[in-house]
């Protein structure tokens, strides 16, 4: 019911606004109207990014059923949706705006697929279709800003980890550390032959967050996962930590996020700068022989 309250706002919005001043005509053909202008709303400049709520309303094709229907509202979820400020085509009404304005305007359908999407035009679509739109602005932030606040938000996620890091390692005892940063704990010794760098390895292991959280496993004995030792394309602290076992060995490998995947994360899973922690027992290793 609160979507539907949403929408249906929504939709008497667009239609008292359509009721004010006549529609301007952009070089591009796009009409559009200013419906609000802040006196003190930053200027939205190329090359920033726009934070906004917006309205998106299509003719639908005869063939099923015709009529207007509103395809796109970030007003139902009170999710502003982000959007680059020289996006190709709608960049010529943005830059006449102000963050806390609002406008409405008109675009061809194919225009904005073609050019904005690089894709077709939807067949649900109807034929030169024009699309009409409702934007109002939350936010505009330049490239300098966008730096300040990934930097701010890159060590938050540090900040974060070491704290999570620092707590983990203080529960456990006989923790053993490498040059690299790769920290482990032997949770049981095997007697079987070290591993080298080319041999075929097959493991059991189990990946977590620092939380507990688990991401990924093989835990089956009946199956292993088998790797090429030092070679295969897996996470640093893999390829190392890999090498300082025997085969019989049950490991603990505690992975900060340098040597594991960084700044990226592997989403939705993993996020960035995370710590993992690996609980892996080594089942057998042999010899390689397309190794040279």
């Amino acid at each position: 019911m609160k979507n539907l309250f949403f929408l249906s706002l929504s939709s008497i919005l667009l239609l008292l606004y359509s009721c004010g001043n006549s529609m301007e005509t952009t070089e591009r053909g796009i009409e559009y109207r200013i419906i609000t202008s802040s006196d003190t709303g930053k200027a939205i400049t190329k090359n920033s990014q726009i934070l906004l709520h917006m309205i998106m309303k299509a003719p639908i094709a005869d063939s099923l059923g015709g009529g207007d229907t509103i395809i796109f509202n970030t007003f139902a979820n009170q999710k502003p949706f982000s959007i680059p400020s020289d996006e190709p085509v709608l960049k010529s009404v943005f830059l006449l705006l102000k963050t806390g304005d609002s406008a409405e305007f008109n675009v061809d359908a194919d225009t904005l697929y073609n050019i904005s999407f690089g894709q077709p035009t939807p067949s649900f679509l109807k034929k030169d279709a024009r699309l009409s739109f409702y934007v109002k602005i939350v936010d505009a932030y330049t490239e300098e800003d966008l730096m300040k606040m990934q930097k701010q938000k890159t060590e938050e996620f540090k900040t974060k980890d070491s704290l999570a890091l620092a707590a983990y390692v203080a529960t456990l005892k006989d923790v053993k550390a490498t040059g690299s940063g790769l920290l482990y704990q032997i949770k049981k010794a095997g007697k079987g032959k070290a591993v080298a760098k080319g041999d075929s390895v097959f493991v059991n292991y189990k990946g977590m967050l620092l939380n507990g959280e688990t991401f990924d496993q093989q835990i089956d004995e009946k199956q292993t996962y088998g790797l090429i030792a030092g070679i295969s394309p897996i996470i640093e602290g893999w390829k190392e930590g890999l090498l300082l076992m025997h085969v019989g060995d049950e490991y603990t490998f505690i992975i900060p996020w340098k040597l594991a995947y960084a700044e990226r994360g592997a989403q939705p899973v993993i996020p960035p700068f995370a710590t993992l922690v690996f609980d892996i027992k080594l089942v057998n290793a042999k010899p390689n022989k397309s190794i040279k």
